[in-house]
């Protein structure tokens, strides 16, 4: 599958740093609040470097972190080293899930579920997320919008600049299949201030919000919001970024 952030994961961190983890969570635990529930187990899925996986265990909540990428988890296990916490991290595809139990409350954030190819692929990791929450447990996790892939990534380049750090982000969107390719060139200063080059070409599919429903609903979750922010605005026509809470029957 293209897309596994296989360039080095400390470039992940400064490129994301505006991203507010803590934010995330709080919405996550607010979702379960509303069905009468305080959630003591939690999953990171696609946890990348860790982050929303701390803000988890900062709240008192037994976290377990699974990422297919074994550096983002090499990152991941450093940057919990020097925390008080115990986070089990797992190495899995999140189309083939398996937890040792179940959890209260799943999140997978940064338009992760972007990056599974097909409707085949999505479905399976719903399904294999439903199978781990425990009943009443609530899934929550965000995907890019079409409005986003078609005017905000489209055809267009941009440039983004950190210390120490320069990438040039090249996009290309197929309208047609609903695929949208990312060529990402790293520029990272050297201590010597000579620069080395990182290459990465990623994809991510569009997908349909009535397509999420259909596919949520065949795998056996519940559809129970969808929201364009963590303050509960609706989604609209120019939302980049949509929302979706569901939940496992009880």
């Amino acid at each position: 599958m293209i897309g596994q952030y296989s360039y080095p994961a400390q470039f992940y961190d400064a490129l994301q740093s505006d991203v507010d983890y803590g934010a995330y969570c709080e919405f996550a635990i607010e979702m379960c609040g509303r069905f009468g529930f305080e959630p003591t187990t939690a999953l990171d899925l696609a946890c990348g470097t860790g982050a929303i996986a701390l803000e988890m265990a900062k709240r008192g909540l037994d976290v377990t972190a699974v990422d297919m990428s074994d550096e983002m988890l090499c990152a991941a296990r450093e940057k919990i080293a020097e925390t008080e916490y115990d986070i089990l991290l797992l190495c899995q595809d999140m189309r083939e899930l398996d937890l040792n139990d179940t959890v209260d409350m799943a999140v997978c954030a940064l338009d992760s579920m972007n990056y599974l190819p097909d409707t085949k692929s999505l479905k399976a990791a719903l399904e294999k997320v439903r199978l781990f929450l425990t009943p009443g447990g609530v899934f929550v996790f965000d995907m890019n919008t079409r409005y986003k892939f078609e005017n905000i990534y489209g055809d267009r380049d941009y440039v983004l600049e950190v210390e120490g750090l320069l990438c040039a982000w090249q996009n290309h969107f197929d309208r047609k299949r609903g695929v949208c390719d990312f060529v990402l060139t790293f520029f990272e200063e050297q201590e010597d201030g000579s620069y080395e080059r990182y290459d990465e070409c990623q994809r991510e599919r569009c997908y349909s919000e009535k397509t999420v429903r259909r596919l949520a609903q065949e795998a056996g979750l519940e559809i129970c919001g969808e929201y364009s922010d963590f303050d509960g605005s609706s989604v609209g026509e120019k939302t980049e970024r949509v929302y979706y809470v569901l939940r496992k029957p009880n």
